[in-house]
This record gives structure tokens, C-alpha cells and sequence, in this order.
């Protein structure tokens, strides 16, 4: 029986819970008290230790069909000089103006999908192609970032034809070919210090938790027009890429969440997102727990919604600072 010992002799036999004793008063030879000491040294260490690589990373479709949403992607990876790096990429097709629609490999999608997809796919295989991109100043990454989406979606234009607007009636105006948000971050764990790097078009949030402050991308509502995103208009693309980098110190660890809108939409208190943040930190554990705990604390989700997260190693509950406060770049 776990936790419970068997006493025997003379004068009694019987089973013992240890914790007990302690709560009775009662002094614990001093071999037991050891024994106990050592298992609650042993649950502490499981707690603080840092998480192993394939542990720091998860990505979710909240629903079952992702519409117009890229599957997200969370990855960890050690880079050959051995700093940890991870990076996470959402990609959601903004299906209102990207509604011509076009066969593909893998049936008819909307611009919209393919966008998003496509976005998504080419920063995930520059970043593996070529891990050193990771390492780029925050600047130099946007730059080539906007060089890699600008030359996936002329390559879009040039494999599609104009497509067909079904029945929903646009006027020209409205219609953008291949429109979707994309939001990514990268967080190198450098010596002595942590260094995230957001980049983002769009209403796909990204949220920061270092330190004692969570910082936000996007606003409370998300709302925002369909210029904020990349698209092709005109045979010009348009592609306005936000950054901002946020440094924290090497000992706490940092957690990072992004997702399609939906997740702003869902949130309780129209787009507090704090609260559900706090609550998957205080729940401890490896990124997939904190995804668990986080998507089960939000409301009911009205429409397609898409989740990556990664924390960086040193995300034991004990030594995790929760966000006070949001701050919104």
C-alpha cells in the first residue's frame, strides 16, 4: 500500500500511514523520517527538472477540420553550436476576401488555404534547411522573412489560375488573392539570457509569458482589417511583417503560445487571455500539458481554431514566474 507502513511486535500489528504520524505529533524513527525526506526530494526534482527537447514543444487543431488554417507547427531543436532554439509558425487564410478557389494535390481548396499552407510550409523549411537562420538579428530575420513569403505567394500566382468565387458575390475590391495572417516566434537560449523574437501580419496572436509579464502581439479584440495580412493585389504583394524582440534572464523559464484568432474570440472577459495562461502555467508539466490545460480553460470556440506553444527547458512549476500584467507590443 502506498504510503503506509507495516508495523509488528509485541504489542501490535497493524498498517500505519507514515504522513499520519506526522500529523498526530508523533516523533518518526529516524530511518523513516530519511525515507520520506528522500521521496518528497524525488517528486521536488521531478517538478525543476529541466524538460528534454522533445518535451518543450506542442501544436493543436482545436477542432477537428482547420478551415482556412495552416496545421500549426512547434518545434525544438539543438543548433551545432548547442544553443536550444525553438519556433513556432501559425498560418491562418483569411477566408472572407480569399474565397476563389483552385484544385490542388489534395483536393479544391480556397486561395485563403492555400496561403496559409504554403506561408506556413516555406518558413518550416527554411528554418530546417538552414538552421542559422534561427540565430539571425531580429531585423535581418523580418527582412527575410518578407523575401521568402513575397516569393511563395508570386510562385502561387504563377501555379494557379483565376479561379472561381462560387457563389458568394465580391466585388473586386474586396477579393485578394492568396490573403492570410502569419505569426511566428523563435526563442534562442543563449548564455545567461533568453532571447524571443516575434514576427507577425495579421490577427493570429502571439503571447510572451517571461518573467513576471505577459506580452501580446495582438489587442484584446483582435479586430483588424483584411490589409493586415500578405496577399497578392494587383500582381503586387503586400506583405507589412511586424517584430519585436524581448529579452528575459536564463533562470526562469519562458513560455510561448500562438493561434489563430479564434483563440482571442474564445477567451472568457471578451479577450483576457491572462487568466487561462496563468492557469496552464500553474498546472505545471511538459508543453503538451500546458496546451491541455490552456484550450480546456477557454469558452466554447465558434469556428476553426489552431494552437503551438513551446517552453523552453528550464520549466519546472516550482521555479515558474506567472504574468502579473499584459503588456501588448
Amino acid at each position: 500500500m502506498p504510503g503506509a507502513l507495516l508495523i509488528s511486535s509485541p504489542y501490535c500489528t497493524g498498517i500505519v500511514n507514515w504522513f499520519t504520524l506526522n500529523d498526530m505529533g508523533l516523533e518518526l524513527p529516524g530511518w523513516l523520517s530519511h525515507r520520506q525526506e528522500m521521496q518528497k526530494s524525488a517528486a521536488q526534482m521531478e517538478k525543476e527538472r529541466p524538460l528534454a527537447l522533445s518535451e518543450c514543444s506542442a501544436a493543436k487543431d482545436i477542432h477537428k477540420e482547420r478551415g482556412e488554417d495552416a496545421a500549426p507547427i512547434s518545434r525544438t531543436i539543438e543548433l551545432p553550436d548547442g544553443t536550444v532554439a525553438h519556433y513556432l509558425i501559425i498560418a491562418d487564410g483569411m477566408g472572407g476576401s480569399g474565397v476563389r478557389r483552385h484544385e490542388t494535390s489534395s483536393g479544391e481548396k480556397t486561395e485563403a488555404a492555400i496561403a496559409a499552407e504554403t506561408a506556413s510550409q516555406t518558413i518550416d523549411a527554411a528554418f530546417l534547411g538552414k538552421k542559422e537562420l534561427l540565430q539571425v538579428p531580429t531585423e535581418e530575420l523580418r527582412q527575410i522573412l518578407i523575401s521568402l513569403l513575397s516569393g511563395a505567394l508570386e510562385k502561387l500566382s504563377e501555379t494557379y489560375s483565376t479561379g472561381n468565387v462560387d457563389a458568394v458575390k465580391l466585388r473586386g475590391s474586396l477579393v485578394r488573392d492568396f490573403p492570410t495572417t502569419v505569426s511566428v516566434a523563435v526563442t534562442l537560449e543563449e548564455t545567461g539570457r533568453q532571447i524571443t523574437k516575434a514576427f507577425w501580419i495579421g490577427d493570429s496572436p502571439i503571447y510572451v509569458a517571461a518573467d513576471d509579464v505577459l506580452s501580446a502581439t495582438v489587442g484584446p479584440t483582435g479586430e483588424l482589417s483584411d490589409s493586415d495580412a500578405i496577399y497578392l493585389k494587383n500582381g503586387a504583394v503586400s506583405v507589412r511583417l511586424n517584430s519585436k524582440e524581448i529579452v528575459s534572464a536564463k533562470g526562469f523559464p519562458v513560455v510561448v503560445l500562438a493561434g489563430s484568432d479564434s483563440i482571442i474570440k474564445s477567451s472568457p472577459d471578451d479577450g483576457n487571455i491572462l487568466e487561462p495562461i496563468r492557469s496552464a502555467l500553474a498546472a505545471g508539466g511538459d508543453a503538451s500539458t500546458f496546451l491541455k490545460t490552456f484550450v480546456n480553460d477557454l469558452s466554447n470556440f465558434s469556428d476553426d481554431a489552431t494552437a503551438a506553444v513551446y517552453k523552453t527547458t528550464r520549466s519546472g512549476r516550482q521555479v515558474m514566474r506567472f504574468p502579473k500584467s499584459i503588456k501588448y507590443l
